[in-house]
C-alpha cells in the first residue's frame, strides 16, 4: 500500500471514532440481536450494511465474546471482555486497559501474518477524542493493512480498523475489515457502523464521557 494511501486512511479514520458521542438522541425501533447482562449494551440486528450473524464466546472468561457480523467484502466485531480485572476504570489510562491494547494489537498483527494472510502491518495509530456536555471521551485506534489470498489464489488489499476503550466496568473492542476500498469509503462505512452502536446504546455511550482531567486510572 502507498504511503499517501496509508496517510489519507489514518486521517480519514481519526475523524470517524466516537463521533457519535455528540450527536442528538435517537429512538430505537429494532429489537436487539443480542443483549448483554452484564453491561446492558444491546447488539443490533445490523450494523451500516453488515447483519448480525452470531456471539463467539471463548473459552477463557477473562476474553469475553465477541459479537459477528459479516456481508461478502467486510466483517465487523464487536467484543466485550475484561482480562480478568474487576470492574476497569472508564477511559484508556489504566494498566489493565494498556494491557488489553497492547494484547489485541500484537494479536491482529499476529492473525494477518497467517495464511490465507500475509503482509499484515500496522499502518497508523492515534488517540481519538470527542468533547460533549463538557467532558471528554477517548479511545485508542490502530490502523492495519494486509493481503488476503482467495480460493482462486487472486490477492486483494485489506484494510483494519482497531478501535478501543473502557467503560461499564468491562473493555470494548471493535474490529472492521474491508476488501479493497478507498479512505474516503472505508471512513465513511466504518462511521456508519460506529453510530448504529451508538445509536442502539446512547445512555450507555455517554457513560464513557469524564470530566477533563480524569485519568481513568
Amino acid at each position: 500500500m502507498k504511503l499517501f494511501f496509508r496517510r489519507g486512511l489514518l486521517h480519514a479514520a481519526l475523524s470517524i471514532p466516537l463521533i457519535a458521542l455528540a450527536a442528538p438522541a435517537s429512538a430505537q425501533q429494532a429489537a436487539p440481536a443480542h443483549v448483554d447482562l452484564a453491561t446492558g449494551l444491546r447488539f443490533p440486528p445490523y450494523l451500516a450494511q453488515l447483519p448480525f450473524q452470531q456471539i463467539r464466546e471463548f473459552p477463557n472468561k477473562k476474553l469475553g465474546y465477541c459479537a459477528l457480523y459479516s456481508s461478502a467484502a467486510a466483517t465487523g466485531q464487536v467484543c466485550i471482555y475484561d482480562l480478568g480485572y474487576d470492574q476497569l476504570p472508564t477511559g484508556i489510562d489504566s494498566p489493565g486497559f494498556k494491557e488489553a491494547v497492547r494484547i489485541a494489537t500484537e494479536g491482529f498483527l499476529k492473525s494477518l501474518n497467517m495464511a490465507p494472510y500475509a503482509e499484515g502491518r500496522l499502518v497508523g495509530e492515534g488517540t481519538p477524542s470527542v468533547k460533549a456536555d463538557g467532558k471528554i471521551a477517548r479511545a485508542e485506534l490502530r490502523m492495519l493493512n494486509s493481503e488476503l489470498t482467495l480460493p482462486d489464489h487472486s490477492t486483494v488489499q485489506n484494510t483494519h480498523l482497531l478501535l478501543m476503550t473502557a467503560g461499564l466496568g468491562k473493555i470494548l473492542k471493535l474490529n472492521y475489515t474491508q476488501r479493497d476500498v478507498s479512505p474516503e469509503v472505508f471512513s465513511a462505512d466504518a462511521e456508519k457502523l460506529i453510530d448504529d452502536f451508538y445509536r442502539f446504546n446512547e445512555a450507555s455511550m455517554r457513560t464513557l464521557l469524564l470530566p477533563p482531567g480524569t485519568s481513568g486510572q
